[in-house]
């Protein structure tokens, strides 16, 4: 079948298979006249990729997935080991968003005023740690807020630094 109709039956672009057949996932047989064919195991497989990838796994975890899928010779263990680091991973990326959305609805619940709120939202920005960001937010009396001048002594930007920096790891 043609990669045409290959795209509607596994629900990705053309440009998405032909990328796949460039990395090597995905390789269809060649007509005499060099027009891609695929069978139905190439659909199976496209359709793995992409509800693969719609779970969040990366690429070549995908390539592992799809090696796996092709042998199927012991190496069962290897899933499982796949989709219990995702859902790790995908655990504490959820734990993150939570966070940065807890520190926004603080903002936005304590914020009366477009000064008020730019004003806040700079000192979260130049906070420490959550914790810090939802106690500055909420301990501050909405009549008396005064520009900060968002300007950091030399330590806290070190403070501030290393904090962004373990929370990005």
């Amino acid at each position: 079948m043609n990669i045409g109709r290959v795209s509607k039956l596994c629900g990705l672009s053309c440009q998405t298979i032909r990328y796949y057949e460039n990395i090597d996932l995905v390789t269809p047989k060649r007509t005499s006249n060099g027009y891609r064919f695929y069978t139905e195991e190439h659909v199976k497989e496209l359709v793995i990729m992409k509800n693969a990838r719609d779970l969040d796994f990366s690429t070549s975890e995908c390539a592992s997935l799809l090696e796996i899928y092709r042998s199927m010779s012991g190496k069962q263990s290897s899933i499982s080991v796949l989709v219990k680091r995702k859902y790790q991973l995908l655990k504490a990326e959820l734990v993150e968003i939570e966070r940065k959305q807890r520190i926004l609805e603080n903002l936005l619940v304590h914020s009366i005023s477009d000064t008020d709120f730019a004003d806040k939202f700079y000192k979260v920005l130049l906070s420490n740690s959550e914790i810090e960001a939802v106690e500055e937010i909420e301990a501050q009396p909405l009549k008396d807020i005064k520009p900060s001048g968002h300007v950091l002594q030399a330590n806290s930007t070190k403070n501030y630094m290393a904090t962004n920096k373990e929370i990005r790891k």
